[in-house]
């Protein structure tokens, strides 16, 4: 009989849970790509869910009617597509900074399907993308988006309201972190940029007979390519310290 009676708040409790957790996971960067099969991220937000719910405080009590249900449901999905969306961004600093130099090597109309996206992209902002993805999961960084889930609880305790206001400040902020985060990754091709169109400027004006087109184009490619064979390791290491950092700021984990 206690159990029979204890039943309906441990399911209202699971769901109150898989609320945020299924939403979180849906849109977090390697776990809730397109690619990635549906029921296969049902699943993981299920299990995952199977062992938080436990340990979750405050947990609000049995509803009196449906409709009180979902009101205490709503809230829950939207902090975990916000949050999710967070961690979601920090990806695209990848994508950004692979743009700017594909324009800078003579890629930009270099076009690619980005299965991270589900649209085309740049050549090089989808490889570092993918390149992004799978190293979140080979350096480990996976495993702090996942306590990022349990700290979430911290960050916006259950049942209570985000604040829209107070969300979409920090989001614009945190945007404009990424942007200059990408900015800073593609420096040195900027740079280079720079000093090849200048030198070449400088070259058509010293050697008018000279074809610049022919030499700029296959100089540009092969130069760019060999800066980013050279630094795409660090790269790629300013790039994941600032995600571990990004992250541990949102989570406080």
């Amino acid at each position: 009989m206690v159990l029979y009676e204890a039943l309906p708040l441990e399911a209202y409790h699971f769901l109150f849970v898989f609320a945020r957790i299924g939403a979180m996971v849906m849109v977090l960067p390697g776990f809730g790509e397109t690619y990635v099969n549906t029921r296969i991220r049902l699943a993981l937000a299920v299990l995952l869910t199977l062992v938080i719910q436990p340990i979750i405080p405050g947990l609000p009590a049995l509803p009196p009617a449906p409709l009180v249900l979902v009101g205490d449901i709503i809230p829950e999905l939207l902090i975990g597509v916000a949050l999710g969306l967070f961690v979601r961004v920090l990806l695209f600093t990848a994508q950004i900074a692979g743009t700017i130099i594909s324009m800078q090597v003579g890629l930009a109309m270099a076009m690619t399907f980005d299965p991270a996206q589900g649209v085309q992209g740049a050549l090089l902002g989808t490889f570092l993308t993918l390149l992004a993805t799978v190293l979140v999961f080979t350096t480990g960084l996976y495993q702090t988006m996942l306590m990022g889930l349990v700290a979430s609880y911290d960050l916006a305790p259950a049942g209570e309201f985000l604040s829209v206001r107070d969300a979409a400040a920090a989001f614009v902020g945190f945007v404009a972190q990424i942007f200059r985060l990408a900015m800073q990754l593609a420096a040195p091709f900027l740079l280079f940029g720079f000093v090849f169109y200048v030198g070449i400027g400088i070259l058509s004006k010293l050697m008018p007979q000279v074809q610049v087109f022919f030499i700029a184009i296959p100089a540009n490619l092969l130069l760019g390519h060999g800066i980013l064979m050279i630094g795409v390791g660090a790269l790629m290491l300013a790039l994941f310290s600032a995600y571990e950092r990004h992250l541990r700021l949102i989570f406080g984990v």
